[in-house]
């Protein structure tokens, strides 16, 4: 890579205040609803190490890389020690060796004992990315430097963390979602809520009723939140707008078909898995039933392969059955898809011109919301760490499972005008408690609690936070979720 290339990338190199003039940053300012990631808090010591930060495409991750720039800037850092690559100009790894190797030999002769900052943004655009980083960290030339690694595709970077065992030094995992309910209000407005999902297990309907009297407000925004979901380029789109524009929904296709064929996949057998993905969201099926509707694949196998590089990309959601009795999933069990966010819903509906109904659209943004309480994303939206479900031999269903402070907790979702014993027999019989998440209906029946969607949403604590010693969800301490912030 030429130096003109390094300069143009890393202009902070000719005047520290040019970041101000990034276009990420720029853009990012211009936006009516501004999201920031709690990482950006937690990595404020810089401390040396490799990062891995996934996440799905247009959820931030270039933003949160600039944001974390500026901020080292700030620190009085000289400019030169920090190096920014994007992986979409980098020919191969051996440039990508070249160019790192060439850097730090070039700032060790001159700071040697100056920490060096290195940003290699969306690496997955490199075949084989992750032996250049392993050669780097077993060789000792990035020893003593802050490394952060993005990507879109979790199948590449879980690879990368599998090659580096106990060699990250201080570096761990990071995740940037959507937005939740929750994060999407508090960027807006100034207000607290000091409740969390445990703390509604507990309370007596009075003081469910005042909650929701509380939170009664929010009804408009929680309208155009299923509009927009928790992507902030679909949500500034709309609050500039009042619509999604067609172009954007464009955009966000053509990064579904593209992440597909960098895996040499078809986009043909693409549409076909996505048409049939219509009919079946939020509704448990087999990988033998799946492929039945799916002429375009040969065999369950190329079936699973699709669905699963769409897990990997943060695309579409697998969840797995968790067997109570055993408190283990069972991976051969049945399963059920989520797209990861209503705008990749509307996009598949778009795709196969039919719609899906109001129910499984609610429990859509249930999904995302709930990802905030899984704490394994080494394999994208492949969620053997959960959220879950479960069903019984009779065909009883329970949409989601949680595990919120050793506890398990069982969420349905029931949006509609009218609730009877029998929508939340399975929370009482089987495990004793549960929420059911409604249109309106507040109500306590022993330990099972019934509240609208709004009140439910807004209960999911902001991301990577710890509410009313709450700690959310059980995460590991090498793990740490972020919430969604710009392009």
């Amino acid at each position: 890579m030429n130096l003109e290339e390094l300069y143009t990338m890393n202009p902070w190199w000719y005047d520290r205040g040019n970041i101000e003039e990034d276009r990420n940053l720029r853009l990012f300012s211009t936006k009516k609803v501004k999201f920031y990631p709690s990482f950006l808090r937690e990595l404020a010591d810089f401390e040396a190490g490799v990062y891995v930060l996934r996440g799905p495409r247009q959820v931030g991750k270039t933003t949160s890389i600039k944001l974390l720039i500026k901020n080292i800037l700030e620190k009085r850092v000289n400019p030169e020690d920090i190096l920014y690559l994007s992986a979409e100009v980098i020919k191969d790894r051996f440039e990508l060796l070249e160019t790192i190797r060439d850097f730090v030999q070039i700032r060790r002769r001159i700071s040697k004992k100056e920490k060096l900052y290195i940003f290699l943004d969306e690496a997955t655009f490199i075949k084989e990315w992750q032996f250049t980083v392993k050669y780097l960290v077993d060789t000792g030339i990035i020893d003593d430097s802050f490394v952060m690694v993005t990507g879109s595709s979790a199948y590449d970077l879980k690879l990368s963390a599998e090659k580096m065992p106990g060699r990250r030094g201080k570096g761990r995992d990071l995740v940037l979602l959507p937005t939740t309910f929750r994060d999407f209000l508090k960027a807006r407005y100034d207000f607290s809520l000091d409740y969390n999902l445990l703390d509604l297990l507990e309370m007596e309907e009075m003081d469910l009723k005042k909650i929701n009297f509380q939170v009664a407000r929010f009804k408009t925004d929680l309208k155009i939140y299923m509009e927009t979901g928790g992507l902030p380029e679909a949500i500034n789109d709309f609050m500039d707008n009042g619509f999604i524009p067609d172009e954007t929904l464009r955009a966000y296709t053509d990064l579904i078909f593209g992440d597909i064929e960098k895996f040499s996949k078809s986009r043909t057998v693409l549409k076909g898995v996505l048409n049939k993905l219509t009919d079946i969201v939020g509704q448990r099926i087999s990988w033998n039933s799946f492929k039945d509707y799916v002429s375009e694949v040969e065999s369950t196998r190329t079936l699973e392969s699709y669905v699963e590089i769409l897990a990997f990309s943060f695309i579409v959601g697998i969840l797995y059955f968790y067997d109570y009795s055993r408190r283990t999933i069972r991976p051969k069990k049945q399963k059920k898809f989520y797209p990861l966010d209503p705008i990749f819903l509307k996009i598949i509906e778009t795709m196969s011109t039919r719609s899906v109904d109001v129910g499984h659209r609610i429990e859509t943004v249930v999904f995302e919301n709930l990802l905030k309480y899984s704490y394994d994303f080494s394999e994208g939206l492949n969620l053997t760490a959960g959220p879950y479900f479960w069903y019984s031999d009779r065909g009883n269903e329970i949409d989601f499972l949680i595990t919120l402070n050793n506890k398990l907790i069982p969420i349905e979702v029931k949006y509609q005008n009218r609730i009877a014993k029998s929508d939340y027999f399975s929370l009482q019989k089987v495990f004793g408690r549960g929420i059911l998440v409604t249109k309106d209906t507040i109500f306590r029946d022993r330990n099972v609690v019934g509240i609208p969607l709004e009140v439910f949403l807004l209960n999911i604590p902001v991301a990577g936070t710890i509410l009313s010693g709450e700690l959310v969800p059980m995460v590991p301490d090498n793990v740490s979720i972020g919430s969604g912030m710009g392009p």
